[in-house]
């Protein structure tokens, strides 16, 4: 299997469990906060030297990604708080 086949499967893996984990969060009401991470801070499509500011090797952040990680789930929590 070559790299770019690799990482193909690895972003339909990603894309069906953030599937899954907003299926779930739609069902469970008002017990569940998703906050989507893959919807905001994108891997593929975006320039190189963006990816590489959040990114660390694909799978884990930057400390600037989890810098906005951070934001991102203040910002989700804040209206419950």
């Amino acid at each position: 299997m070559s790299a770019e086949s690799s990482w193909k499967s690895i972003g339909t893996s990603r894309k069906q469990v953030n599937g899954k984990l907003q299926e779930l969060a739609s069902k469970s009401e008002d017990k569940t906060l998703l906050v989507d991470f893959a919807s905001k801070i994108l891997y593929h499509g975006v320039p190189r030297e963006e990816r590489d500011k959040y990114w660390d090797d694909g799978i884990h952040f930057t400390p600037d990604g989890y810098d906005v990680i951070g934001v991102m789930v203040f910002e989700a929590l804040k209206p419950f708080l």
